[in-house]
């Protein structure tokens, strides 16, 4: 099973979700380090409280699965993610009529 990086953004709730965001980070930068910073599931669930989760752009875990054709994959996150975080987890919806193109340019 190959296991792909992908982007969910944070934002604190209330002073235990800043101090849980914190955890996070620092653990992602000294334990959960290989060529960037990163978490996972079993750290999210254990420092959950306070923070508020946004699947973001669609280099987020829900927005790639939907991409692949991985629809099964996708709800299963989805379901994880509000299990985990209720009502503050959002869903982020990019409007896009075709797969980006990078060019590589600004």
């Amino acid at each position: 099973m190959t296991i792909q990086a992908t982007i969910l953004s944070y934002w604190q709730e209330n002073y235990t979700g800043y101090k849980n965001l914190i955890k996070l980070v620092s653990n992602a930068w000294v334990d959960g380090y290989y060529y960037r910073p990163r978490t996972d599931r079993e750290q999210l669930e254990k420092y959950h409280e306070g923070l508020i989760v946004c699947t973001a752009c669609i280099a987020g875990e829900v927005p790639n699965k939907i991409i692949h054709d991985d629809i099964e994959g996708a709800r299963e996150a989805c379901e994880w993610y509000h299990r985990v975080f209720g009502d503050d987890f959002y869903l982020g919806y990019n409007a896009m009529s075709k797969r980006p193109k990078f060019s590589g340019k600004p």
